[in-house]
């Protein structure tokens, strides 16, 4: 049980706020930056591996272990059924995203859960699957 990586990589964390552990990051402003997904429907590129202050990511020089492929535990933001695929919510958790309508736009998800999250605050074990729509 628990993570299992692939591919990992360090990218210099952006914004005011501090990063979690779990929480899914898109990426940012130019090169190798990321920020927390504070969107819903953002674009996932990974999910954070560590718990990083404020105080490091205000003076731009904190890199952020970002893991992009792989098996990653991931922060819930709702419950979330076993073999959901997932979406993140504006609060920067992974929530449960519905099949899109015959003839819609499907959204971004960014991964399907192993586990099941029974609330909120929750960690589940989560297949990593960048740039997938549903």
């Amino acid at each position: 049980m628990g993570p299992n990586f692939v591919l990992d990589k360090g990218f210099l964390a952006t914004g005011a706020t501090a990063y979690a552990f779990g929480e899914p990051l898109v990426l940012a402003g130019a090169g190798d930056q990321v920020a927390r997904a504070g969107a819903a429907a953002a674009n996932v590129i990974g999910v954070c591996q560590e718990d990083v202050e404020v105080a490091k990511i205000v003076t731009g020089k904190a890199v952020v272990d970002t893991r992009i492929l792989g098996i990653s535990r991931v922060l819930a933001g709702a419950a979330i059924a076993r073999d959901a695929f997932l979406a993140v919510d504006a609060t920067c958790r992974a929530v449960t995203q519905a099949r899109a309508a015959a003839g819609a736009q499907p959204a971004p998800v960014f991964g399907r859960a192993l586990t099941a999250a029974t609330a909120a605050g929750d960690m589940i074990d989560v297949l990593l699957t960048p740039g997938n729509t549903y």
